[in-house]
């Protein structure tokens, strides 16, 4: 079951939802968006590509961490969160270290 939040972070959600049956390279934007019931066309006013999603995932935590612990935390609390969210959706971050590999080759 999808958590609803913001457009960005269900349609994350539902990439995530669907990654624990199929493997990313299976899953397509049209599975993506049919999972979370929204249409294609608003990933794509969101997303380029399912590697744009990824990535603007991360950047986003990575921006959200920044944020909300900078100032209260340690720079070492930070990382250890942005980490903890590459660890929970590691298999995102093996599949798009590959994937641009393959690309960049």
């Amino acid at each position: 079951m999808i958590h609803r939040t913001g457009t960005k972070d269900i349609i994350f959600q539902s990439l995530v939802e669907l990654c624990q049956k199929t493997a990313v390279d299976k899953i397509s934007v049209s599975d993506i968006m049919e999972n979370c019931g929204y249409k294609r066309e608003t990933f794509y006013y969101y997303y380029k590509s399912k590697e744009d999603l990824i990535v603007s995932a991360l950047r986003d935590n990575v921006q959200k961490n920044h944020e909300i612990y900078s100032e209260e935390r340690s720079w070492e609390y930070v990382m250890r969160k942005n980490l903890e969210f590459c660890e929970k959706h590691r298999h995102l971050m093996i599949w798009l270290i590959f994937y641009n590999y393959a690309v960049i080759g």
